[in-house]
């Protein structure tokens, strides 16, 4: 199977050096976490080629600006950390998920659940967590969405909101989906079937 250079998310501006953006992967097989300044302490990277086409669950972590760590979680285990940080220079005003906010570079894959917290979390909150359902009301939880909308592969057409299922209600909107058979449509909960 061919990599190709994806972008997961992006928040903030992809010319600024100084951003929030997850390759997942890039074209060369690696996991890049961008948070801050990416030609200083902003990224941390790791080889994601064995994960590639299998469900993954990923966690980017940060202490931010003037920080002490930087990690990547691959289901649930750390795989790549560094002791210093950054941070982006200003709040990140817009998130898009599934491509970067120029729309010049997607991703190649399904997004199950995506959550944003104001706090690191540990390895073990993160394990607790990784294959369940949130409240939606966590301490520390800044936006939650699910994905769990219409009828999996069905005729979802017009089902374009994306609910924020956290306190913030920052809800989304699905932009380029045909909305209809099993590709670019709702997939439902795509949690592997592992005793919990």
């Amino acid at each position: 199977n061919e990599i190709r250079s994806g972008v997961l998310f992006q928040a903030g501006n992809l010319a600024d050096p100084v951003r929030i953006l997850c390759h997942a992967p890039w074209g060369d097989g690696t996991l890049y976490w961008d948070y801050g300044n990416i030609s200083g302490n902003g990224r941390l990277s790791t080889n994601y080629s064995n994960y590639v086409n299998k469900w993954t669950h990923v966690a980017l972590v940060s202490e931010g600006r003037d920080g002490h760590f930087m990690g990547i979680y691959l289901d649930g285990v750390l795989v790549a950390q560094k002791a210093v940080s950054d941070g982006p220079g200003s709040p990140a005003t817009r998130l898009n998920i599934g491509r970067n906010i120029g729309g010049t570079h997607y991703h190649f894959g399904t997004v199950d659940e995506f959550r944003v917290w104001n706090r690191v979390r540990s390895e073990q909150e993160i394990r607790r967590s990784m294959y369940h359902h949130l409240r939606g009301n966590e301490s520390g939880l800044v936006c939650y969405y699910d994905f769990n909308i219409g009828k999996r592969g069905g005729d979802n057409t017009g089902k374009t909101l994306l609910p924020d299922l956290g306190s913030n209600k920052w809800h989304g909107t699905l932009n380029n989906f045909s909305l209809q058979g099993t590709a670019s449509n709702w997939v439902g909960s795509l949690e592997p079937d592992i005793n919990r």
